[in-house]
């Protein structure tokens, strides 16, 4: 009886494992259109509004909006802000 609930055990760690790389993999890459997901540092993003300041009330589009981060700032900045994610993981990830 131990044996049996060892190896139930070892094979949900080991579906877990599975589950989680595959997930992982999904939220960084998109299989389908072959691209990956690589945020944006919020230094970096900061910067582009201090160098392109933008008129408040503008609108704004931010197409492949990943986890959302340039989307809320650009919000922060009075913007009428619009993002477009193709991942349904990340758009997910971006609304909460």
């Amino acid at each position: 009886m131990e044996i049996f609930l060892l190896i139930i055990v070892f094979i949900f760690i080991i579906l877990s494992l599975f589950y989680a790389g595959f997930l992982t993999a999904y939220i960084f890459y998109d299989i389908k259109n072959k691209v990956f997901f690589a945020p944006s540092p919020r230094k970096i993003i900061e910067e582009f509004f201090k160098i392109y300041p933008f008129e408040e009330n503008k609108i704004f589009f931010d197409l492949g909006s990943g986890d959302g981060r340039v989307v809320f700032l650009a919000e922060k900045k009075g913007l009428k802000v619009y993002g477009i994610e193709n991942n349904p993981v990340l758009y997910f990830f971006s609304i909460f």
